[in-house]
């Protein structure tokens, strides 16, 4: 660090090389960082908060507990072309509709219309070694309880 005595307008100037490795923390309640206040920023200035911005508009907000859109239905989390690998979620997944393999599974909620199932090799229940019941079978409706039929 560089210090300068201005005698002009009385200052004192600090000039900071290009790499610091001794600072430790940068603690100021208005700071942003970032490319300039209309591009990409990292925003500090709001109390317990990180707001991320880009092309000068708030996007993304991280708070205790929580990552939030700062609008409602904006962004997305990856694309077509860039998705992430895995998921995982603890609690309630909310959502509009569900796709797999950009096929619709589930649009708008839970299905309370269904008229009939067709299925050569359908089971109902809880898993191969506990309570079911198979349609598996022509002419028999067969009650497995602990892989015991």
């Amino acid at each position: 660090i560089t210090v300068t005595y201005e005698d002009g307008d009385n200052t004192l100037d600090f000039a900071l090389g290009a790499a610091q490795t001794t600072m430790t923390s940068i603690l100021n309640s208005s700071l942003v960082v970032g490319y300039g206040s209309s591009d990409a920023n990292i925003d500090f200035s709001t109390d317990n908060a990180i707001i991320f911005d880009i092309d000068g508009t708030q996007q993304v907000k991280i708070t205790d507990g929580t990552i939030e859109p700062i609008t409602d239905d904006d962004i997305d989390l990856g694309t077509s072309t860039k998705q992430f690998k895995n998921g995982y979620f603890d609690g309630t997944l909310e959502a509009d509709a569900i796709t797999v393999g950009g096929t619709a599974v589930l649009t708008g909620g839970a299905e309370t219309a269904i008229t009939s199932i067709y299925n050569t090799s359908l089971a109902l229940g809880y898993g191969s070694s506990h309570a079911n019941i198979d349609f598996g079978t022509d002419d028999a409706i067969i009650f497995d309880i602990d892989g015991t039929q």
